[in-house]
């Protein structure tokens, strides 16, 4: 393997997601990922979310993102 090809390995811990609106359907955030993965839906210039525990990719990001406070 050179250094321009990279093996891709899927992995529910890297996946992320983001809920759209007041709706069931999920942004994939996750570029790689979504080109492997069987629940990721082309949609436009992205990728919809069907994973059974995208609801929980979500609540993760949210819980790990930091949060910025202006006081």
């Amino acid at each position: 393997m050179n250094a321009t090809q990279e093996k891709i390995i899927f992995d529910t811990e890297k996946c992320q997601t983001q809920r759209r609106g007041a709706t069931d359907l999920f942004d994939c955030l996750v570029e790689k990922q979504n080109l492997i993965c069987g629940y990721a839906l082309p949609f436009g210039n992205g990728h919809f979310c069907k994973h059974p525990q995208r609801e929980e990719f979500a609540a993760r990001l949210l819980r790990d993102k930091p949060v910025n406070r202006c006081i």
